[in-house]
């Protein structure tokens, strides 16, 4: 975090593009929160890395797992089962639920409610968060599956 910029500091925020070239080639880059554009295609999204002070590291929740597969995999997750899917075998990297409820896990939740966009949640409501060190193993695991698996 000591090379982020000033304002992603104080944020305890990055912001992180995506975009597919093709089906096989994924690239990503940070921007800073006064370039971010909104705007979401079928092969660039912006996710957000995460700093919590209780997880001791970056993260990133399993609202922009899903977005930045979405694109990567070039799906329509409007279906409520898909996400399902998705969500389930995510499961298997131990995803840390923060509560809303849970003192010790209170300050990451409101931190992660008070963003703007691009918003890493969908509501108000708990929140599961991973490592950001996984999203590559995420990536290239979830890419390997077959589809209707």
């Amino acid at each position: 975090m000591s090379l982020w910029p000033p304002l992603a500091q104080q944020q305890k925020r990055r912001l992180v593009r995506f975009w597919r070239e093709n089906p096989t080639t994924l690239h990503c880059e940070a921007i800073d929160q006064e370039d971010y554009q909104p705007f979401r295609s079928n092969s660039m999204c912006v996710v957000s890395c995460i700093y919590l002070d209780c997880f001791q590291g970056c993260a990133i929740t399993s609202v922009d797992v899903l977005i930045l597969l979405e694109i990567l995999l070039e799906l329509d997750l409007s279906r409520k089962e898909d996400k399902n899917r998705l969500r389930r075998n995510l499961e298997k990297y131990k995803p840390i639920t923060v509560y809303k409820a849970d003192q010790s896990m209170n300050p990451a939740f409101y931190q992660i409610m008070s963003y703007k966009n691009p918003k890493p949640r969908n509501i108000e409501k708990d929140i599961k968060i991973f490592p950001w060190s996984l999203v590559p193993t995420m990536l290239i695991n979830i890419f390997q599956k077959p589809r209707g698996d």
